[in-house]
């Protein structure tokens, strides 16, 4: 798509370019929203937007923490390209604690996410062999939690984090303020373990189960573990009902989603069979002067009802804007990816 919003994100210098910034752009509800990672140059380009006033924000990569993110602006965009470039600012609101368990043993390779309140914004870190992290954010009110970290360098986390989020605040100016956060992860008391293969009994090598379930005073606790290149997988949890789903990095296969309910003090196994899939969504994408498009990635998911399913796709057109998409029987959901070949 022709790029209705592009620019370069800098550096406070206002001179150096920053890679792999995330920039997004959404109407008031965010029912209308994109967004574009920054290349090697700090350039941006966002399009496939109806024409109207929309709120622009950009988030630093987790590496550059001495910036946080600017203000969110208003820009409007019609059907032609405007030039917008963002500066960040350098960080000076902080948010530091540790991860340790009830006994007061530090937590390593613990990831941190903090969230903006009413907002876009976003960072992680994690935590140093002795449970500590820090962490820059803008100003603003922020929720953080912790969790796993999914990691192959991380070791086997056989904890889980329970409470509610962790609230931090900091004024809107430029003075220096320094929050403190400290999280209690509590022991896993049951496990779910399995295997995960294709039909053929090979086994799947990339890829995480994770496991999602819902307190009664309605807070998500999601929880997931990797893949091991022998297809094992291995959750630790607490009692409770746990809809189990799977992603792995290979969009040609997929599985239905399973529904285990654990007590205490057990080990239950789950083995996943992945199904191929066998169909194809074949098209072509063309600007609306009719020229193909070429290097168009395009997102497909499969809408597998109540229960759920891990079944989704993507593809990217060739030189002719033409795409071939695995898919399987069903009714698929189709979007492309304004951010990936949107020139």
């Amino acid at each position: 798509t022709i790029p209705q919003l592009s620019g370069v994100v800098y550096r406070p210098d206002g001179v150096t370019p920053l890679p792999n910034a995330n920039v997004n752009l959404h109407n008031a509800d965010q029912s209308l929203r994109q967004n574009s990672n920054t290349d090697q140059n700090g350039k941006y380009r966002i399009g496939g937007l109806p024409a109207g006033t929309y709120t622009l924000e950009v988030n630093p990569p987790n590496d550059a923490n001495d910036v946080v993110s600017p203000d969110p602006v208003e820009v409007t965009i019609t059907t032609s390209n405007k030039t917008y470039n963002i500066t960040l600012t350098t960080a000076r609101k902080f948010v530091s604690g540790t991860v340790k368990y009830a006994n007061g043993t530090g937590v390593a390779c613990a990831r941190i996410n903090a969230n903006m309140r009413g907002g876009n914004g976003w960072a992680n870190t994690r935590t140093a062999a002795d449970g500590s992290y820090s962490l820059t954010l803008p100003s603003g009110s922020w929720n953080l939690r912790v969790e796993r970290d999914g990691g192959f360098d991380c070791p086997e986390a056989n904890w889980i984090y329970l409470d509610p989020d962790a609230v931090v605040e900091f004024t809107a100016n430029a003075t220096e303020e320094r929050e403190t956060a400290n999280f209690t992860v509590t022991k896993a008391t049951t496990t779910i373990s399995g295997k995960v293969l294709k039909k053929d009994g090979t086994p799947v090598t990339n890829g995480n189960v994770n496991a999602n379930s819902q307190t009664q005073d309605g807070r998500n606790r999601n929880f997931s573990a990797q893949i091991k290149t022998d297809g094992t997988y291995k959750l630790y949890l607490v009692a409770g009902t746990y809809d189990l789903n799977l992603w792995m990095n290979d969009p040609r296969y997929y599985v239905k989603n399973t529904k285990v309910t654990v007590s205490d003090n057990i080990s239950e196994t789950v083995n996943f069979t992945m199904s191929e899939k066998l169909a194809h969504i074949k098209g072509t994408v063309t600007s609306k002067a009719g020229a193909p498009l070429p290097g168009i990635q395009l997102n497909g998911n499969l809408d597998c009802g109540p229960q759920g399913c891990s079944a989704w796709s993507n593809t990217t057109t060739d030189a002719s804007g033409n795409f071939d998409m695995a898919a399987t029987t069903g009714h698929w959901n189709i979007n492309f990816d304004s951010g990936r070949g949107a020139n």
